[in-house]
């Protein structure tokens, strides 16, 4: 005899919609949190920038902006996996819910994209909406990596020029 009861679809898919909603504000508040973060370093690494204007040869700013590129790189690559796993949750409680529509069809009539074709349709739209999630942080890395040797080529054009 099993101590185990078997759960109602529609309670387990209650439950899963649940997870999704929570995994996918995890995801959302992590992302925000990515671009709030940028948004400050750049206007920062700008307002440092061209404080430097035409004193490209001196000090700071060989020293301030290419610290707030290495700043923004690295907050880059700390919120990047917990951005990506969220997704990954994100996508495994997707899959299991599609699991249960699969075994239990009647279900589909309680989905948002019952009508839109198949579940697992309406799921390849969502995700290809996360695109932007999953390669912000690259564009970020990309454009940190140019605007770290932005001041440094400027220094040295500066000195070379001298």
């Amino acid at each position: 005899m099993s101590d185990r009861t078997e759960i109602p679809p529609l309670d387990l898919m209650k439950f899963y919609s649940a997870e999704i909603e929570h995994e996918s504000q995890l995801a959302a508040s992590r992302m925000n949190s990515l671009l709030s973060s940028q948004s400050f370093l750049v206007i920062a690494y700008a307002s440092a920038m061209s404080a430097s204007e035409g004193r490209w040869g001196s000090l700071f700013p060989i020293l301030l902006p290419p610290a707030l590129a290495v700043l923004g790189i690295v907050l880059v690559l700390l919120a990047r996996p917990g951005i990506h796993a969220a997704y990954a949750l994100v996508g495994r409680w997707r899959d299991r819910f599609g699991e249960l529509l699969d075994r239990h069809p009647e279900l589909g009539a309680y989905t948002l994209g019952f009508g839109e074709g198949t579940f697992r349709d309406v799921v390849h739209r969502r995700r290809e909406g996360a695109l932007f999630a999953r390669r912000a942080p690259v564009v970020f890395l990309v454009a940190w990596s140019l605007f770290l040797a932005l001041p440094v080529g400027l220094h040295v054009e500066a000195l070379l020029r001298g």
